[in-house]
């Protein structure tokens, strides 16, 4: 990271102690995504197809931005947007795998059971559901 860089990222913490609360948070994460890729919030709202006072608005951490004007970010940014967690959940937490098993059918090969495997991978909370290994559900037509 340049120099220039880390002076501009600093820069737009000065001055900013609202609580650190989500919307806060993901403002921060928005103005210091924008500044490493090198846009202005003028070239950013072009390139959305939005105003500068859109993006603004989402970088003042007075409200959450919407999930699609995140996406529509992403997509710029040619950048993955990471979906958040409880803190409970830890920094390793793996979402649950599903994963069909088996399909009974009767006699006219009409569905009966859908057997459906789910695990979890490692969870580091204190659920007992989510301790066991794998969980199965039954669904019946």
């Amino acid at each position: 990271m340049s120099l220039d860089l880390l002076r501009q990222l600093t820069s737009t913490q000065k001055g900013r102690n609202e609580p650190q609360d989500l919307a806060f948070e993901v403002s921060e994460m928005l103005i210091n995504a924008r500044i490493i890729k090198g846009f202005t919030q003028e070239e950013l709202a072009e390139k959305m197809g939005t105003k500068q006072s859109g993006i603004a608005r989402a970088e003042n951490g007075v409200h959450l931005a919407s999930l699609s004007f995140l996406k529509k970010m992403a997509d710029i940014y040619q950048a993955r947007l990471v979906p958040p967690r409880f803190s409970f959940m830890g920094e390793d937490f793996r979402p649950l795998n599903v994963t069909t098993g088996s399909l009974s059918t009767d006699s006219d090969n009409t569905p009966k059971n859908i057997y459906v495997s789910v695990s979890t991978g490692t969870a580091n909370f204190d659920s007992d559901y989510f301790k066991k290994p794998s969980v199965q559900f039954v669904t019946t037509y």
